[in-house]
């Protein structure tokens, strides 16, 4: 069934349709309505910038797991709160070169993750916030990682810098040659 805007009647009180709804402004929804709302799980969204949606809808949102493909043809992958990245997922470029992989929060990186550096020769393991790294990170030759959405462990790595950041700026380095685990400390 297609509905478009222009002449629907959003007084539908069934208990499940399922359809296409054109808006005059050029979204498209696909899926199922609940009681006239945007709510189910394998649906889909257009929106007037060209970007998309599949997944997810609750009560007119894309809310779950879903994937959402920009203009620029990035993409996310993973769980979505509000029609934004939020809690664990994905980030690809165009290429399907994993940007990020970790935790986001309303939209940005945020939380523990590894996201490719904007040189893109080197991964970022560690703490992000509010879309940049934060704390004490690793930073590792793009070359050492063969699969970002693992966890990798210290020990992995030949080579890598060990960095603190602050707000997204670089404070502080250590060069690295060979990494070995730091045992503990022993009280005397």
């Amino acid at each position: 069934t297609t509905i478009n805007s222009a002449n629907a009647a959003c007084d539908i009180q069934c208990c499940l349709l399922q359809g296409v709804l054109r808006f005059n402004d050029g979204r498209v929804y696909g899926g199922e309505f609940v009681n006239g709302v945007f709510d189910g799980v394998d649906a889909s969204m257009v929106f007037m910038d060209g970007s998309s949606f599949k997944g997810e809808f609750r009560k007119g949102v894309p809310e779950g797991n879903g994937q959402i493909m920009y203009k620029d043809g990035s993409q996310y992958i993973g769980n979505v709160h509000h029609g934004l990245p939020h809690h664990n997922g994905k980030l690809l470029d165009s290429n399907g070169v994993i940007l990020y992989t970790g935790e986001f929060e309303d939209g940005q990186r945020h939380g523990n993750g590894t996201g490719l550096l904007e040189n893109k020769g080197s991964y970022v393991i560690g703490s992000w916030a509010l879309g940049c790294p934060c704390g004490i990170a690793m930073c590792v030759p793009a070359t050492q990682i063969q699969d970002c959405s693992s966890e990798q462990k210290w020990n992995d790595f030949q080579a890598c810098d060990l960095v603190e950041w602050s707000h997204g700026w670089q404070i502080f380095k250590y060069r690295m040659a060979s990494l070995v685990p730091i045992k503990g400390l022993r009280q005397s």
